[in-house]
């Protein structure tokens, strides 16, 4: 299943200015809390003057679920969405 969503998200992130990475490493959606297991893809885009950092991830839930996800979060808000969710079965 490949599911198109724009939803807000609770995403705890880990910064480091010694290797100046930013990434997520838990996600809250649909009342689980979602842990990082592997990154995917990651960039940054402007929409506008707005800077928009883009993460793609395999997480795992407490019950053992694998979902994948794609989040974006939003440098003039603060607010991450959940733009995309898929759980590898085809549809």
């Amino acid at each position: 299943m490949h599911q198109k969503v724009d939803i807000p998200v609770a995403v705890f992130y880990k910064g480091s200015p010694k290797d100046n990475t930013f990434r997520p490493v838990k996600l809250q959606w649909d009342g689980r809390e979602y842990k990082v297991q592997q990154f995917g893809l990651q960039h940054t885009y402007r929409v506008g003057k707005t800077l928009c950092y883009a993460f793609s991830f395999d997480a795992c839930s407490e019950d053992g679920a694998v979902l994948s996800f794609r989040i974006v979060f939003n440098t003039d808000t603060l607010q991450t969405r959940l733009e995309m969710i898929t759980d590898g079965e085809v549809d």
